[in-house]
């Protein structure tokens, strides 16, 4: 059976600290790194964009305009990091959902 991009169970933190344990491939550590990397500035970013939903929600413009600027000045520096590593974009099936536009 192929996996495909979204068809598959995420690998827990557990799984990350076996897999560092018993293989000392340096690709592979090398591939961890970037999957616990990933998941911290997916945390952040989800913390920027919370402060924009509360901020929204408290009228507060200074909020709002502040965790906006951070947020995307973290996801461009993500995207400049990928473009400058030879990474290449994605495109997920529910990326239309996000953006209203299907790729």
């Amino acid at each position: 059976m192929s996996l495909k991009v979204d068809d598959f169970d995420p690998v827990s933190n557990g799984d990350l600290r076996d897999l560092w344990r018993i293989c000392r491939d340096p690709a592979l550590r090398r591939l961890i790194l970037e999957v616990v990397r990933y998941r911290r500035v997916i945390d952040r970013a989800h913390d920027e964009a919370l402060e924009i939903h509360y901020g929204l929600g408290a009228n507060n413009q200074g909020k709002i305009v502040g965790a906006a600027k951070s947020l995307l000045a973290r996801l461009q520096d993500e995207h400049v990091r990928l473009g400058s590593q030879g990474g290449i974009t994605i495109k997920l099936p529910t990326d239309g959902q996000y953006t209203g536009k299907r790729w």
